[in-house]
């Protein structure tokens, strides 16, 4: 569970970081191991509510989709899952097909 964390933390802060290096408002929130992730400028959604008034779905489904081109299949709710049988280079790439799809949703 330690490594588990770990990875979820790396890769949850690593989403954060492409996103304002490619200036995208993006919130990453939630325990390591089943985040969420919105397009949004709040600093917190608290429940479904908040994701409705808050967060841009249909950019999250551009970013969805171009993710899933890319061999990545995110959840269309936003909640991401890790498990033990990710490793470090999957979150590598995982964080550059962010990098990517970030860059093809700004188009």
């Amino acid at each position: 569970y330690e490594r588990l964390e770990q990875l979820g933390c790396e890769l949850m802060q690593g989403i954060r970081e492409v996103g304002i290096r490619k200036g995208v408002p993006l919130l990453v929130q939630g325990p390591p191991a089943a985040f969420h992730v919105a397009f949004t400028c709040a600093s917190e959604i608290h429940d479904y509510r908040d994701q409705a008034r808050h967060a841009d779905r249909t950019l999250y489904g551009r970013f969805a989709l171009s993710m899933l081109r890319q061999g990545i299949r995110l959840s269309d709710l936003g909640i991401w899952f890790l498990s033990a049988a990710h490793t470090r280079q999957q979150v590598a790439r995982t964080l550059e097909a962010v990098g990517i799809a970030l860059d093809e949703i700004k188009r």
